[in-house]
């Protein structure tokens, strides 16, 4: 069979991506190398951040309204409540990156905030300890979406729209002329007349010769149990998402899953690129004892010992941008990748984003992909070339 457009990695972008080009019509097919909302990649964890007020740059504002947006009008579509909204608490000093920069953001694009001193903090979250010269942001409309849940429903329907999803199915070469896209898996191959590549800490691979310059992190999240007598404080009433920036971002999450289901919470930390299969998916002890000292510190007196922990992978670009657009040299051949650590709230939108630009629709187009160029230079190279032509 023919398709119009094959996507390529069907996690987070690849997922709303098919979504959202098999609901246009299109004949879509998706080949995906493990299996549907798996745990081999980076949309995994149970819960994912979703704010408004950004404080990585003013460009992500437009994506993340409509990301908003279209988290709402899945969970509509699909009879179920995708975006969870908690609230977040941003926390640090006042001109500090994480707060002073969040304030700036919603100042300017006019967003709902709220802006609390170390004294005000103290009544908000009694909970945390809170230094005299730190601050926070408030911003009530962020919350958390289930990554594996929004991956389920977009593909269940992407496949009620007709796209053709395959598991279990890795892409070992694929081509493009004038004329179509050619992709080769183990044991078939598959034609189209466009190509979209969603595959994540993979991409690169799959992107030899186009010197694609993401950097793969491995990064752990972890639970930890908390009293009975205190875990109602961590309901998602009473405890909003909690991200503080001292050196290195902490973030713990309000407990989604019950009294029984642990208290998640996340070291950011800046590890050495890896390979993507060679992931060592072992925690050690020493990781899960430097957690529980920065988890102490920041709600002292909790006294929880840890439950379990997922190990997922980010695949950043060099401005920490994503990048989004045709292959420099291939313009049958769409990429969106290098989405790091921030960018699983964006998925609906890049999700829409692709296609458009597979339709070539919408009068702002190319003002909506500037900011994601994967011709955008950093620290003086582009982050993606043409291919050489073969001799």
């Amino acid at each position: 069979m023919h398709h119009d457009v094959i996507v390529i990695g069907l996690g987070g972008v690849g997922s709303a991506a098919a979504c959202a080009l098999a609901r246009r019509g299109l004949r879509v097919l998706g080949l995906e190398a493990a299996g549907p909302a798996n745990e081999v990649g980076s949309s995994h964890g149970g819960s994912r951040i979703v704010r408004m007020a950004y404080a990585e740059g003013a460009e992500f504002v437009p994506l993340l309204q409509r990301s908003h947006a279209l988290w709402d009008a899945l969970g509509a579509a699909s009879g179920e409540t995708l975006l969870r909204r908690t609230g977040i608490l941003l926390i640090g000093r006042p001109d500090g990156f994480v707060v002073g920069d969040t304030l700036r953001c919603a100042r300017d694009a006019g967003l709902a905030h709220e802006f609390l001193d170390a004294a005000a903090l103290r009544r908000r979250s009694p909970l945390s300890a809170v230094p005299d010269d730190w601050g926070a942001v408030f911003d009530p409309r962020a919350g958390l979406v289930s990554p594996e849940h929004a991956v389920r429903t977009q593909l269940r329907l992407a496949e009620e729209a007709g796209a053709r999803l395959q598991f279990g199915t890795g892409v070992r070469a694929w081509s493009a002329g004038p004329h179509g896209v050619v992709v080769r898996t183990d044991g078939a191959s598959f034609q189209a007349d466009r190509l979209v590549l969603c595959a994540g800490a993979w991409a690169p691979g799959l992107l030899a010769g186009h010197g694609l310059r993401l950097k793969v992190q491995r990064q752990v999240q972890h639970w930890f149990d908390i009293p009975a007598a205190r875990a109602a404080a961590f309901a998602p009433g009473n405890f909003p998402i909690h991200v503080w920036d001292d050196r290195q971002l902490f973030y713990a999450m309000p407990m989604i899953d019950g009294p029984g289901g642990g208290l998640k919470c996340c070291l950011e930390l800046d590890p050495p690129a890896i390979d993507p299969d060679r992931l060592d998916r072992a925690i050690s002890a020493a990781e899960i004892a430097q957690v529980q000292s920065v988890l102490e510190a920041r709600l002292p007196g909790l006294g929880g010992r840890w439950l379990r922990g997922a190990v997922c992978m980010y695949a950043a670009s060099a401005d920490n941008r994503f990048i989004i657009g045709a292959l420099p040299g291939s313009p049958r051949t769409i990429i969106a990748s290098g989405l790091g650590g921030h960018g699983f709230k964006f998925t609906p939108a890049i999700g829409e984003l692709v296609a458009d630009l597979v339709a070539g629709q919408g009068e702002d187009l190319a003002a909506r992909l500037a900011p994601f160029d994967p011709l955008r230079r950093v620290d003086g190279a582009a982050l993606c070339h043409a291919a050489p032509r073969p001799a």
